[in-house]
C-alpha cells in the first residue's frame, strides 16, 4: 500500500522536474519579452492595441514572469541570504507589476543579485537583469517616470537610455531562463 505507483519511478520523477524547469525557463523568456515589449510600447506612446488587450498583455506578462521567476529561483538552491532575496525579488517583481514600475524594477534588481549568489551559469542572466533594472531605476531618479499621468515624452537621451535598459532586463530573464542551472560556472 505504501509504495509508489510503477509509473512514479525516480527516472519519471527527474524527467517532470526537468520538464517543469524547462517549463518555467521558458516562461520567465517570454515574460521578460513580453515584459520589455509593453513597456518600450509605453515608452515610445505606440498605442496600436486597444487597453483591454493592453491590460491582457500586462497580465500575461505578469503572470509568466511571476512563474518563470519562482522557477527559475527554485532550481538554483544557495545560502539562506541567497534563497531570502530570491523570493524577496520574486514578490517584488509580481507586486511591483500591479502597483508601480519602480518596486518591479527593485524586484528585478534584488532578484538579479540573488541569482549571481548562486554561483551557477544563470549569474549572467543575474547581472543583465540588476544591472537593466539599475540602469532603470537610475535614469527615472534622474528625469522623472515617462509613464502614468500626464505621461510625458522624455528626451531622446534618457529615452535610449531607458530603452536600452528594458532590453537588458529581457536580455537578463532570457538569459536566466535558457541557460542550464545544473552544473557551477567555471570562469
Amino acid at each position: 500500500m505504501g509504495s509508489n505507483p510503477s509509473w512514479l519511478t525516480r527516472g519519471a520523477l527527474e524527467e517532470l522536474l526537468v520538464r517543469s524547469v524547462t517549463w518555467t525557463g521558458v516562461a520567465a523568456a517570454t515574460g521578460g519579452l513580453l515584459f520589455a515589449g509593453f513597456w518600450i510600447g509605453s515608452l515610445v506612446k505606440v498605442e496600436i492595441v486597444p487597453w483591454p488587450v493592453a491590460l491582457l498583455w500586462h497580465g500575461i506578462a505578469t503572470f509568466l514572469l511571476a512563474i518563470g521567476a519562482a522557477g527559475i529561483h527554485r532550481s538554483a538552491p544557495g545560502s539562506s541570504i541567497q534563497t531570502t532575496l530570491g523570493w524577496l525579488g520574486v514578490a517584488l517583481v509580481v507586486i511591483g507589476q500591479l502597483v508601480s514600475l519602480e518596486i518591479t524594477m527593485l524586484g528585478s534588481l534584488i532578484f538579479g543579485a540573488a541569482a549571481v549568489m548562486s554561483g551557477r551559469r544563470a549569474r549572467w542572466g543575474g547581472a543583465l537583469l540588476a544591472l537593466g533594472a539599475a540602469a532603470f531605476l537610475g535614469v527615472t531618479a534622474v528625469n522623472g517616470r515617462f509613464w502614468g499621468e500626464p505621461n510625458p515624452s522624455p528626451s531622446l537621451v534618457p529615452a535610449l537610455t531607458f530603452g536600452a535598459a528594458l532590453l537588458l532586463i529581457a536580455l537578463g530573464w532570457i538569459a536566466l531562463g535558457v541557460i542550464r542551472r545544473d552544473e557551477p560556472m567555471s570562469l
